[in-house]
């Protein structure tokens, strides 16, 4: 559950003591793309706010959410928490209000237009993949540009729906030497989530040159020929296993190995060129392993916590 540990300071905390606000304690600047330090959002499966957006962005789901539209998000995808939270969910929002200056007026214009001047090198953490798109210079919008042999293809159908009626005059009255090519395409982010029509042209665009990261091979490090397993000290369990000669008849390099099944560590993300997909896979893999160590703790915690049965029941049929 989640408490208000402080009604003067408005500071909330986890019930396991695992987060706790640090609104007073920490100075993020406006550039940042994660302030992480209310205990309420992140009791919110993880979400955490975006200064450099100035909006709440929930990485489950991919995208930002509007304070007007938080309640019903919550009703609608986090349910669990809301079982949970929903009784004091009113004061929770005001929280957040007034913690990072939200208003319950702000539309999801208002965020795409103040973020028109932001020009991405990297993508925003918790919103979708950058996509190419084509920009309308009448209303500004973006549009995805799918198809690579007809590129402006997107911004011809949005000229010619005629509810879109001012950007279809302003077309028309091109002089004849317009060219739709002129209009460079660029990869945006989608702010709000893509799959709802009033929203999926509102974007965060990105540098010119930006081009999506591939995925690379890690720095390959020499490594001296493969000697014998056996060579190696082992616990005896292992000898009784027969573990040792299934090794050797491998002909594999032990330390290759035990890199399959080694612990997330800083030595393994250091491996793959920076900001390359397999260098984030590696930071998110120390993340997960450290939840997941917590939540093992946790959840033996609360067993221990209850009747011997309970334990019982739950590892019926594993040991």
């Amino acid at each position: 559950m989640l408490a208000q540990v402080d009604t003067r300071s408005d500071i909330y905390e986890w019930n396991d003591g695992r987060h706790r606000c640090l609104h007073p304690d920490v100075n993020i600047p406006s550039s940042a793309c994660i302030n992480s330090s209310c205990a309420v959002l992140s009791y919110f499966d993880g979400m955490y706010f975006c200064p450099l957006l100035w909006a709440i962005m929930c990485p489950v789901h991919h995208h930002l959410v509007l304070l007007s539209d938080l309640r019903a998000h919550l009703k609608n995808h986090h349910k669990f928490v809301m079982r949970l939270i929903g009784h004091m969910l009113d004061s929770l929002i005001g929280h957040l209000q007034h913690m990072f200056d939200l208003s319950s007026t702000t539309t999801a214009r208002d965020i795409f237009q103040n973020s028109s001047n932001i020009r991405l090198s990297s993508p925003v953490p918790g919103l979708s993949k950058p996509e190419l798109c084509v920009q309308c210079p009448s209303c500004n919008l973006w549009f995805k540009s799918e198809d690579d042999k007809k590129p402006w293809e997107c911004i011809r159908v949005h000229w010619r729906n005629k509810a879109h009626i001012r950007c279809r005059t302003w077309y028309q009255n091109r002089p004849r030497d317009f060219v739709k090519s002129s209009l460079p395409r660029h990869y945006a982010s989608p702010l709000f989530n893509p799959f709802d029509s009033r929203f999926s042209n509102f974007r965060v665009v990105f540098v010119s040159d930006y081009l999506p990261a591939s995925v690379e091979a890690p720095c390959i490090i020499p490594i001296a020929p493969a000697t014998q397993s056996s060579s190696v000290e082992s616990p005896q369990y292992l000898n009784n296993f027969g573990w040792i000669p299934y090794l050797d008849g491998l002909n594999a390099e032990p330390s290759e190995l035990l890199q399959l099944i080694a612990l997330p560590s800083n030595r393994m993300v250091a491996q793959w060129p920076e900001d390359s997909e397999g260098f984030r896979v590696e930071e998110g893999l120390i993340v997960l392993h450290e939840f997941f160590r917590l939540y093992l703790q946790d959840a033996n915690t609360r067993v221990n916590s209850c009747h011997d049965t309970v334990r019982d029941a739950l590892v019926e049929g594993y040991v």
